[in-house]
């Protein structure tokens, strides 16, 4: 599509590695399908009144920032009910949502964990098992699709069991 829409920025894509760009490419591990800079221009933004200090006193800076904010999103965390992060919780119910018109057929497998998911022309394979489906979200973000939820509905498993260990609201 990109190339249809402009060879010159498809031509400019293919001297990139694929996984700069394309979702497709992406490594899985880090539970992440965010592949732009706001979280580091946040972060500069930040630590702009450090930045022209010595060094000892912009990693003081930055220490403090970082151990402050630990501390009040801890504090804000302790008095929430959950049992996954409040954002993750959002996008829950949003995927769940969204799931409506999507239909899940299974495959026949033995372990009832393969699903063929479908909206009209678009089509999806889910694998409940593996925690994989085609759209690769729930690979990448370690949070269920709404594809992969409408299979868990079929089968009686709660969404949320389904969310990666990272999300989980747990402390000492």
């Amino acid at each position: 599509q990109i190339k249809n829409y402009d060879e010159e920025a498809w031509n400019d894509l293919q001297k990139l590695n694929p996984a700069c760009w394309t979702r497709s490419a992406f490594k899985v591990n880090t539970k992440c399908d965010l592949q732009v800079n706001n979280m580091c221009e946040a972060f500069n933004n930040v630590i702009m009144e450090y930045r022209d200090k010595p060094i000892i006193t912009l990693l003081e800076g930055i220490r403090f920032y970082i151990s402050s904010r630990i501390v009040k999103l801890r504090t804000t965390l302790m008095r929430y009910e959950g049992s996954i992060c409040p954002k993750i919780q959002q996008i829950m119910e949003k995927n769940k949502k969204a799931c409506e018109p999507w239909q899940a057929h299974w495959c026949g497998d033995v372990d009832l964990s393969l699903f063929e998911v479908s909206k009209g022309m678009e089509k999806f394979v889910v694998n409940l098992k593996q925690q994989t489906c085609s759209c690769r979200k729930w690979e990448l973000t370690g949070i269920p699709c709404t594809h992969s939820i409408a299979c868990m509905w079929i089968n009686g498993v709660e969404p949320e069991l389904s969310v990666n260990s990272y999300y989980r609201c747990c402390f000492m």
